[in-house]
């Protein structure tokens, strides 16, 4: 990638990504996994905004992941994630899960074309952001071998970012399987 392509990958990072309305969401950050409790709801009810992080807090952390009960925006913060990495020069890769059978770095040149296997830009090193939409939508049977590639891939690229997407029924029954970096 050439110093030129790069802001221009960018530019279309931001026209691809930017949603004509998002409604920021407040996040209920947590180490362990254990669904939703009572005092969550009190805090998304607001009655203790400050503990509420927003979307940057939460990409602040290396590896996220951003779980929900169908509708409530996971596929949206996806989304509006690759524009504060984009914002911050990083190179941010979107990949829907929906079509993820195996080989996730095929995969991830058949959503992202060669932008993933992009090291430098100029010379300089490039930190990436991978963004990956609904770990619910890959089908059982490859859950296990997806989130073992990824793993490897954070391994190999210790210093690039990661968000996923999930609902929460899937990511109960998969959680264990996560790869630590996420907890």
């Amino acid at each position: 990638m050439t110093e030129h392509d790069h802001p221009a990958y960018l530019q279309s990072v931001r026209a691809e990504h930017t949603e004509p309305i998002f409604i920021p969401r407040h996040m209920i950050g947590r180490a362990e996994w254990d669904r939703a409790g009572g005092e969550d709801y009190l805090r998304l009810g607001r009655i203790f905004p400050d503990l509420q992080p927003g979307l940057g807090a939460a990409l602040a952390h290396p590896h996220v992941v951003f779980v929900g009960e169908p509708g409530m925006g996971e596929t949206w913060l996806a989304h509006a994630s690759m524009l504060p990495f984009a914002e911050a020069g990083h190179l941010p890769i979107f990949a829907g899960l929906s079509g993820y059978r195996a080989e996730l770095d095929s995969f991830l040149t058949s959503a992202a074309g060669l932008a993933h296997t992009v090291t430098s830009v100029e010379g300089k090193p490039v930190r990436k952001a991978y963004i990956f939409d609904g770990l619910d939508e890959i089908p059982d049977a490859h859950v296990h071998e997806f989130l073992s590639e990824l793993d490897g891939v954070l391994s190999r690229e210790p210093d690039a970012s990661a968000v996923l997407t999930c609902r929460q029924a899937k990511y109960e029954a998969h959680w264990h399987e996560v790869p630590p970096t996420f907890r």
